[in-house]
């Protein structure tokens, strides 16, 4: 039973949750639980999940009365507390079981690309000694976040997005459903108040050659984001493992200025992949 103070915190975070039901890791719920009062350990499990990701920003950036920009979803999991953590996790069980059950197989390459992605630009932006480690992790969890809401909408998203035509991911998704993942990511993100430049990046990291070649204006701090997410994306496969199609011709496009940008060789590049591949 919730004492008074505790019910007010669970209606509040009910109330700044509201119009999130992207699916949670089931497995991860349990670890969260089990991890308690640890609010490190509870924090380091919340960034693998793009979803309770996206509600720790949700509810810091509501609870913010400054809105100051948020990069780091580990901070602000930290700021919240073991405590409200439960509490929002209960608030998302309750929201979940009141749209009803969801098929977590679909999900489960969206939340392990997701997972991998952001591992290898957080890895990679430690290891080139780049100051953006919480960014390069905040991009990479929620670089894909507008798949589940166009999958709210549209429940054959995934198979449909899977289907071989010959056009590129946007493309289909332009065609099929009228909008594309990457611009309901970047509103997304905007609305929480997430650093411009990985708000910028999320909207940009399907046509980043544009990026790259200064078609479309942008910071350096955009540009050298976007270049350790397509170099994570490329070393995991993602288009393989999540759209299970084998399509190069992206990474091929925009291969040389990211490794320019990362001051990486293709031989650096090839060792990289061999390493975390084995690893």
């Amino acid at each position: 039973m919730l004492t008074d103070s505790a019910t007010a915190i669970f209606d509040e975070a009910v109330n700044h949750l509201k119009g999130i039901v992207v699916p949670v890791q089931p497995n991860l719920l349990s670890n969260i639980n089990a991890a308690y009062p640890d609010t490190e350990a509870m924090s380091e499990l919340l960034l693998e999940d793009p979803a309770l990701c996206l509600s720790v920003l949700k509810i810091t950036s509501n609870t913010n009365a400054s809105a100051s920009l948020q990069s780091s979803i580990r901070e602000a999991a930290e700021d919240l507390g073991g405590q409200k953590i439960m509490v929002m996790l209960n608030a998302i069980l309750l929201i979940m079981a009141k749209h009803g059950e969801f098929h977590s197989w679909i999900f489960e390459d969206y939340w392990e690309t997701s997972r991998r992605v952001a591992d290898i630009a957080t890895m990679m932006a430690r290891q080139l000694n780049i100051p953006l480690v919480e960014e390069a992790h905040c991009l990479g969890i929620l670089h894909n976040v507008g798949m589940p809401f166009l999958w709210q909408k549209y429940p054959n998203y995934f198979e449909e997005i899977r289907k071989p035509t010959g056009q590129t991911l946007i493309e289909k998704e332009d065609k099929l459903f009228n909008c594309d993942h990457a611009t309901i990511g970047f509103y997304i993100a905007k609305g929480l108040h997430i650093d411009p430049c990985v708000c910028e990046a999320i909207r940009f990291h399907h046509i980043c050659h544009d990026v790259f070649t200064g078609t479309n204006v942008a910071s350096d701090k955009t540009i050298t984001l976007l270049a350790l997410l397509k170099l994570a994306e490329s070393i995991v496969d993602e288009s393989t493992q999540l759209l299970h199609q084998t399509d190069a011709s992206e990474w091929e496009l925009i291969k040389d200025p990211v490794l320019e940008t990362l001051g990486l060789s293709d031989l650096d590049y090839g060792d990289l992949a061999d390493m975390i591949q084995a690893g």
